[in-house]
């Protein structure tokens, strides 16, 4: 390491604080406990890499709303896309080209936003993707440029694919809130938690498939739990919970660990999810976790 780059790594006061209560939280954590909480769970139960993408995209998306209301629509979900859902999305896609008749695989599927046609797109879009590049993580890195310092660019590639092969389907709010568009500036807390699966690791909790895509270029998937930590422990002082907030954060924990900068979000994530963090403070409860003494979160009443 060159001088330069250990001067750049030097860290004041508060960010060294911020790192050891970070390090410790994730010391404290049960991985295999709260992986049975978490629905990358699901992606996890198949042994084909080209079945767990997909499973971890589908589950991805619609990891929206209460912890078991999403578990319990991802598992009810599964059967429908079979034993091997890679071949089955990619046969569906090859009948639908060939004008034949195809599995209505999610003709009563509802959940919140979501309606049958709007899985149905994201559904012909990836078997579209694997007939075109062989597998979603291949069209990632046909649109991978080492000059996007995160996998923005790849992704929207990847978007930009799944809806041109769609254009038959209408377009709807519940499409476009299930598979969210980069370049319109939300936080893309789903699609970067789905990046982190695919590009952490291999280790006890990320699949690490992508790895030759960089760790290093991952964003914390943001949601309303992590920007309300991260802004009172110090990550970001911005007003809003959109990408820049996220990228944000990021940079502020890629200071503490250059190389995996993500690596904090599953123990940030299931404070949350937990109920360890209940987003005020709570003495009883704070008082065991290492992030209490930097927490600037108000008293509950």
């Amino acid at each position: 390491m060159t001088h330069t780059e250990t001067k750049q790594r030097r860290l004041s006061t508060r960010e060294r604080s911020i790192q050891q209560a970070l390090d410790q939280l994730i010391d404290q954590l049960n991985p295999q406990q709260r992986i049975a909480a978490d629905p990358i769970r699901f992606p996890k139960r198949y042994g084909d890499p080209l079945d767990q993408e997909v499973v971890a995209l589908i589950a991805a998306l619609l990891s929206y709303g209460r912890v078991k209301s999403i578990g319990d629509t991802i598992e009810n979900l599964l059967p429908a896309l079979g034993k091997r859902p890679a071949k089955s999305a990619l046969e569906d896609f090859k009948r639908q080209s060939s004008n034949e008749t195809t599995p209505n695989r999610f003709e009563d599927f509802i959940y919140r936003f979501t309606r049958p046609p709007d899985l149905e797109r994201v559904w012909r879009g990836i078997g579209y993707i694997l007939f075109k590049h062989k597998s979603l993580g291949h069209c990632m890195r046909a649109y991978n440029t080492s000059t996007d310092p995160h996998l923005l660019t790849a992704y929207q590639g990847l978007y930009n694919e799944v809806i041109e092969s769609t254009l038959d389907f209408p377009s709807s709010r519940g499409f476009h809130h299930l598979f969210s568009n980069p370049s319109k500036g939300s936080a893309l807390k789903r699609i970067n938690m789905w990046l982190r699966w695919m590009v952490r690791g291999p280790d006890i909790i990320d699949l690490g498939s992508w790895n030759d895509l960089g760790p290093h270029r991952l964003i914390i998937p943001l949601d309303v739990h992590i920007y309300r930590l991260s802004h009172a422990i110090g990550l970001t002082q911005r007003k809003s919970a959109d990408l820049k907030t996220a990228v944000e954060i990021t940079s502020a924990l890629r200071r503490l660990a250059p190389q995996d900068p993500i690596k904090y979000d599953f123990a940030l994530a299931h404070l949350g999810i937990s109920g360890s963090c209940l987003g005020f403070k709570s003495p009883p409860i704070c008082e065991v976790c290492p992030l209490d003494k930097l927490c600037s979160l108000p008293e509950g009443r």
